[in-house]
């Protein structure tokens, strides 16, 4: 796909160094009592934890290896002293027990578990077809590809809102045609399940029991109007208060915001400050940027993250960011090649399956249509459905025609296709700049007021867009309180 994780493009992926076996040693010397007691307080037995090469790091976290093709390459590791996890800095994301993948072929089913301690307690109980996520519930799933064509999926994740959540999204990514969820019954999850003194011929009646997923959309109207009740309209905040409090609470899901402005007023740096924030939030996002080069790409971000000019950056500063950014999940298009609306839709579709992306950039919308109107009303609707089928939030650059003498500001009625861009957007956000500052205009809103103008300070040499509290938010000139 051409499509690579920011910090790889840095040059910061790498295998772990240390082996399986020194963890071991040390879990089974005389220092390493901590961790067998709690392992024992998990209900993990000693042939268990040798089989799956668990092992204890000198700071007391329970490791926990991750091989991809018996090769290692992460590590995921657990405090015995907080519930505190982590995995190895630079560590390709692989499933946890790939080996379960190949007992899938002979079983006909994969058990899919929300955590590694999970995954070994089905496998303690007896069932050998099983994997789990490594890097969150929501995360990265590169493995999805090799499940068995022919086996059943079973989706055990923890019993609680967020756990099931998560379950319904995987679900979507493999095909909700192809999975059942695994409902637990008075426990969490599957390790409380075998703490508890559950059998494997127990587990095996909630396999047998495992339901259907819903099909997201499709609501009886008593669960729309407990919905509604709920206000459970998803939404993703902004790296902005002010403008996510004026956008009603944030970016919808399955939505598109276009944002557009002059030239050279910052609406590329707009598009790059929102999706690092979306990132740094832990949200997976990808950016394909065609209106500059790869690198000039890379050095924008690295100084929207590091706040400093790229040529203040110093070796160890690049150390630091390669350290703190190891697990941020932002993906860029490093191909320079020609992008198409076909092409856009498959790509974030296995971007979407793969990586579980949630919000993808584009920048800029000419770029796809050219400037017929014709092709820009099928591009603009082809993104509105294939962002509202994937769940995702699209955000599209958009270039302005000139602007007439007598208009001091641009609006959405000044982009070619504006007909189209208007019916298809959440929202259009103009960067509008003058002598008195730099404003994010909300020019048409379907979930807000429109026409307001929110001040933001903007160095244009590093990229950073900021709150700027000592000027009002306005609406055609009279004071929007912020409250």
């Amino acid at each position: 796909m051409n499509i690579e994780r920011f910090t790889n493009i840095l040059g910061h992926a790498s295998r772990p160094s240390i082996s399986p076996e020194t963890y071991q040693d040390f879990l089974y010397s005389e220092n390493g009592k901590p961790g067998r007691d709690y392992l024992v307080s998990r209900g993990l037995n000693k042939t268990t934890a040798k089989h799956f090469r668990i092992g204890l790091t000198d700071t007391m976290e329970i490791s926990m290896p991750v091989f991809k093709h018996e090769e290692l390459v992460d590590y995921k590791y657990r405090s015995i002293l907080e519930k505190k996890f982590r995995r190895h800095s630079g560590g390709e994301t692989w499933c946890f027990f790939e080996k379960g993948l190949e007992y899938a072929k002979e079983d006909g089913y994969l058990l899919i578990t929300e955590g590694e301690i999970d995954c070994m307690s089905l496998f303690q109980l007896g069932f050998k077809s099983v994997v789990s996520v490594t890097s969150g519930a929501l995360g990265a799933t590169p493995w999805l590809n090799e499940i068995p064509e022919k086996a059943k999926i079973f989706i055990n994740f923890d019993f609680d809102e967020v756990g099931q959540e998560a379950a319904a999204k995987l679900a979507e990514r493999i095909g909700l045609d192809k999975c059942l969820n695994i409902v637990l019954k008075d426990v969490k999850d599957a390790n409380e399940f075998l703490q508890k003194g559950g059998t494997k011929e127990q587990f095996q009646e909630l396999i047998d029991s495992a339901q259907q997923f819903k099909i997201e959309g499709i609501l009886r109207i008593q669960d729309a109007i407990e919905g509604l009740e709920k206000n459970r309209v998803q939404r993703i905040p902004t790296f902005l208060d002010r403008l996510t409090h004026h956008l009603g609470g944030g970016i919808p899901k399955a939505g598109i915001i276009t944002i557009s402005g002059n030239p050279k007023c910052g609406k590329s740096s707009l598009l790059m400050n929102m999706v690092v924030n979306h990132a740094k939030e832990g949200i997976p996002t990808l950016l394909v940027s065609l209106e500059n080069d790869l690198y000039f790409t890379i050095q924008r971000l690295l100084e929207i993250i590091s706040g400093k000019q790229y040529k203040d950056l110093t070796h160890e500063d690049f150390n630091n960011l390669k350290e703190t950014m190891a697990d941020l999940p932002l993906y860029l298009d490093v191909s320079l090649g020609n992008w198409d609306i076909k092409r856009i839709e498959k790509v974030v579709g296995q971007m979407r399956k793969l990586y579980g992306i949630e919000v993808f950039g584009f920048d800029h919308l000419g770029y796809l249509s050219g400037d017929e109107v014709k092709d820009i009303d099928d591009v603009m609707r082809r993104i509105k459905m294939m962002s509202r089928n994937l769940n995702i939030v699209s955000y599209i650059v958009c270039h302005v025609r000139k602007t007439p003498d007598n208009q001091k500001y641009p609006t959405y009625q000044d982009l070619r296709g504006s007909s189209s861009i208007a019916a298809e957007s959440n929202a259009i956000l103009f960067m509008q700049g003058n002598r008195g500052g730099t404003y994010i205009d909300i020019d048409l809103s379907r979930m807000s007021r429109s026409k307001l103008n929110i001040p933001v300070n903007f160095d244009g040499t590093t990229g950073i867009i900021s709150e700027d509290l000592t000027r009002d938010v306005t609406h055609y000139g009279e004071l929007v309180q912020d409250n």
